[in-house]
């Protein structure tokens, strides 16, 4: 039986004519209205900006985009056409974005097991615009979460991907600032298309966070991504093979010496007196190291990294 090919990463963006000029549109199922950027319009023939009362609204990140104006388009999906007052911005970081005004007309099903927008009941469909694999991708929230004061949740993301393994989560930063919560980077496995974050509250306030908002990015990739990666040391000296030339160099003053012998001698008595906190730290994490050469080499492993800890 012949293996199914999957089906490439899609984004829930569609390419359709707007005002007859082919228009990449994403549809955004948490955005209340439709938008299109400035330099989008200028491109198509279209009827006058209209002032509006409404000046700016504000994000899923509390940030705010500036609304210029209000234009009526034509999105036409196949043959069927679907008008729709649009606001224009500046402050857009797509072409168009179409809302819940445009979806709910509509009644649009997005499906991202056939990677397909529906319309009307399946009237027709367009298909969604598959997303390279370089691009990185949002993972959103799904439900409106609160949580207490000094206590820390783990949430279930959404992403655009039915299943991955190792991908890397960015948190994103507004998102940290705004609501003053801790949300670290991590690698996760992506399955029927979630995956687990986690987000701590340090304050004495409960922080809610409301449903679609961006926690971050997530990388299809790791491979060329230098994560947690400690460089190899290099000295001038003229070791034996068999020795490490980052275990002969002392980390703090650069002296060489020829073993792991005389390089651990030299911490516990020259660095000893300008670091003995550390020093005395280091003894308490190795004292219950019964054999000698075990606990000198885990000591001098310590030293060595000692930026990790």
């Amino acid at each position: 039986m012949k293996k199914k090919k999957p089906s490439p990463l899609c984004s829930s963006s569609i390419e359709v004519p707007v005002n007859n000029i082919i228009t990449k549109v994403l549809v955004d199922t948490g955005a209340a209205i439709s938008l299109i950027h400035e330099t989008t319009l200028q491109n198509m023939k279209h009827k006058p900006i209209d002032a509006c009362s409404l000046k700016e609204v504000h994000t899923a990140n509390s940030g705010f985009i500036s609304l210029i104006g209000l234009v009526h388009l034509n999105v036409q999906v196949n043959h069927l056409n679907t008008g729709v007052d649009v606001y224009v911005t500046r402050d857009l970081v797509c072409p168009m974005l179409l809302g819940r005004d445009w979806i709910q007309m509509n009644h649009v099903n997005i499906n991202f097991y056939t990677n397909r927008i529906y319309l009307h009941g399946g009237i027709t469909s367009v298909p969604l615009v598959p997303i390279p694999r370089h691009e990185p991708l949002i993972m959103s929230l799904q439900h409106t979460i609160t949580i207490p004061p000094f206590h820390e949740k783990f949430i279930s993301g959404y992403v655009p991907i039915k299943s991955s393994n190792d991908v890397l989560f960015t948190p994103n930063l507004a998102l940290q600032h705004t609501k003053l919560v801790l949300v670290p980077h991590a690698i996760l496995h992506i399955r029927d298309y979630h995956g687990i974050i986690s987000i701590r509250n340090d304050t004495h306030r409960s922080k809610t966070i409301p449903r679609h908002t961006s926690l971050g990015l997530i990388s299809q990739s790791t491979e060329q991504l230098n994560i947690n990666i400690i460089h190899k040391q290099t000295t001038n000296n003229r070791n034996p093979p068999s020795i490490s030339s980052s275990l002969v160099s002392c980390t703090h003053c650069a002296s060489q010496f020829c073993n792991e012998q005389e390089l651990y001698q030299h911490f516990l008595i020259c660095c000893n007196k300008h670091l003995l906190c550390e020093n005395k730290t280091v003894d308490a994490l190795v004292k219950h190291i019964k054999d000698p050469t075990q606990r000198m080499k885990a000591y001098l492993i310590i030293h060595q990294y000692e930026q990790l800890f």
